[in-house]
């Protein structure tokens, strides 16, 4: 992992396939980003982060502590079921359409896009008539009324726009457009919300708790409404001209097949996550006092401050680890592995360096100078930060290149290592052993990861991302 590239004998794709497959992507991805396009993703990702303080400035201006409270409440749950309900659908369209794009079969692609979008659309109409069904039955024998029911209400809609919203931005990523994916998934729906609520302000209106959800529920809704229409639909303008017609698609949707045993590892990827990222906050309020699950939330939200370079750096590249992986090149493979680690440590040295530094001051900064004495919790997450960041976006590797079924068993890992470490120090040594079990756990799930990542890079790889063109999907087309 230490070298740039690898010898020529680590590659199974000859000279002249890879000019072939150069130009059938015409204006699509380039093939080797350069600082310049990876420091575009970075800033992007940063734009939403700016952009989510903006807006919760505004609205905490607007609808008081309160009302941002129940705000931040139906975010979560909205981002926790629209994860859920897109299952391994984005990460799985990602892999596949990066790969068929990359071989120039742009109608199989648009194909496998159509019946993802319309297999979303679907479990989201259910999952919406579900939520329904099961909150009339809660309010009519008194379980669910005041504020919870408002949150319930509006996180069924949530859900369903982050679900879509997910599946788009991994689209927008297999074709090449990383910048316009982030603006959509992390700012477009903050940059809308401040917007309505400033014209709301400027024309003397007045906001409740439950309009600010509302209004947060819409904003977002309104993203993939949007999104898919003027981005993906209708494409860039430098790239329409090659995107196939409708007829074309339905006609290459037979030749799409939807693995669902690769399907199904996804999304118990997905679920294993989000149990990995919430287990501290379903475990420590039996053990410790809710001030202290309030400084350990604080450290923990400072400390995924410096995880935006892993995601900016997914964006640019996950798409080609799917692409090198589809045409068995190894050597690819390696180099921008590689390069990826570097430049995922290179990002987080200036936020460990913070952290380490003047770690009180950072958690006064974010939750107030009550908070400021749980800087040694942030200095032990800044640690178990920095193996996730020294071993890049190796998950995304593994699920890029077919191995999606070992990060499950690495995440696996991970989960049953803070279950245990919960239990087992939390009791005794309150937030601090929850914080030690929090950089434990990232520390072993990365540290396997990276094993194992090490293991691909070094098995005879057979083309395999792009499906068969004889295999047939029964997902409906989506019109």
């Amino acid at each position: 992992m230490t070298g740039v590239a690898a010898p020529d004998g680590d590659s199974n794709v000859s000279p002249e396939a890879s000019a072939s497959d150069g130009a059938a992507r015409g204006p699509g991805p380039r093939d080797r980003p350069g600082l310049f396009r990876v420091g575009r993703a970075l800033a992007m990702r940063g734009l939403g982060s700016l952009t989510t303080l903006v807006q919760n400035g505004v609205l905490g201006r607007t609808v008081g502590p309160a009302g941002l409270g129940l705000f931040f409440v139906w975010n979560s749950w909205s981002r926790v079921g629209g994860n859920l309900l897109a299952a391994g659908l984005p990460a799985y369209v990602l892999r596949r359409a990066a790969a068929m794009e990359a071989a120039g079969r742009v109608a199989e692609a648009d194909a496998l896009v159509a019946r993802a979008r319309r297999a979303v659309n679907l479990l989201g109409g259910g999952f919406g008539m579900v939520g329904a069904a099961l909150m009339a039955a809660a309010a009519a024998v008194g379980l669910l009324h005041g504020d919870a029911a408002l949150v319930a209400a509006w996180a069924f809609v949530g859900a369903v726009a982050f679900a879509s919203t997910r599946l788009m931005a991994d689209v927008l990523k297999a074709r090449g457009h990383v910048d316009l994916s982030l603006f959509a998934e992390f700012s477009l729906a903050s940059v809308l919300l401040v917007v309505v609520v400033l014209m709301v302000r400027l024309a003397g209106g007045h906001l409740s708790a439950g309009a600010g959800v509302a209004l947060g529920a819409a904003t977002l809704l309104a993203v993939p409404v949007t999104g898919w229409l003027l981005l993906v639909d209708r494409g860039h303008p430098a790239e329409r001209a090659r995107r196939p017609a409708v007829a074309e698609r339905r006609r290459a949707a037979a030749a799409v097949v939807l693995d669902r045993r690769s399907l199904f590892h996804l999304t118990m990827l997905t679920a294993l996550n989000i149990l990995l990222w919430t287990m501290p906050f379903l475990v420590l309020p039996f053990v410790v006092r809710a001030r202290d699950v309030g400084v350990f939330g604080v450290a923990g939200r400072a400390v995924a401050v410096a995880t935006l370079n892993i995601v900016a750096l997914s964006s640019v590249y996950a798409p080609r680890f799917a692409r090198h992986s589809s045409r068995g090149d190894r050597r690819g493979l390696r180099r921008d592995a590689a390069t990826a680690v570097v430049l995922s440590v290179l990002c987080y040295l200036p936020f460990l360096a913070v952290f380490l530094a003047v770690p009180g001051r950072v958690l006064a900064v974010l939750g107030g100078s009550g908070f400021a004495a749980g800087k040694s919790l942030l200095v032990i997450m800044a640690v178990g930060q920095l193996v996730n960041a020294v071993t890049g976006p190796c998950s995304d590797f593994l699920a890029m290149t077919g191995y999606e079924r070992w990060e499950v068993a690495s995440a696996a890992t991970g989960v049953v290592v803070m279950l245990v470490g919960l239990v087992v120090l939390a009791p005794s040594n309150g937030i601090r052993g929850g914080a030690i079990a929090y950089a434990g756990a990232l520390a072993v799930r990365n540290s396997v990861s990276f094993a194992l990542m090490l293991i691909v890079l070094h098995r005879p790889l057979e083309p395999h991302a792009v499906p068969a063109p004889e295999l047939v999907a029964d997902l409906p087309v989506a019109p």
